[in-house]
């Protein structure tokens, strides 16, 4: 991947079927995403995800619990989206509250900070954290 932007200053980068998508701090600490090195503008997408944080503000703290307590702190030990989907309704009672589609769900959880994604080779999404330095 040649982006022009430091690696120390992305926060989460993916590969999704093809598309490698890298999510960086701008000068004004707002999220700037790249899609195969061009910026990609989620204005829509972000107005959503805010939604969703207003109405569950418990839901990093939630999410982040589910990556610890599976110890998913590597790509060997990293989760799907169905098996974070299953584990935060086990942990909430609740669905998991991000629909859409699968992108739109990888976006959101590449969203708490130090979470990685992914695909396998057969194109399945995998999410583990990464440590802080």
């Amino acid at each position: 991947m040649a982006l022009l932007i430091p690696e120390h200053h992305w926060t989460a980068v993916a590969d999704c079927r093809g598309h490698t998508c890298v999510r960086v701090i701008n000068s004004k600490t707002k999220y700037i995403y790249f899609v195969n090195n061009k910026p990609f503008k989620l204005a829509a997408m972000d107005d959503f995800f805010n939604k969703v944080k207003r109405k569950y503000p418990n839901i990093y703290d939630d999410l982040k619990a589910i990556f610890k307590n599976a110890q998913n702190d590597s790509p060997q030990r990293s989760m799907t989206l169905s098996q974070i989907r299953a584990a935060y309704s086990q942990r909430t009672g609740e669905d998991f509250p991000v629909k859409g589609g699968t992108r739109t769900q990888m976006c959101f959880i590449l969203t708490i900070p130090y979470v990685a994604c992914f695909t396998s080779q057969i194109g399945t999404l995998r999410f583990f954290t990464i440590e802080a330095n």
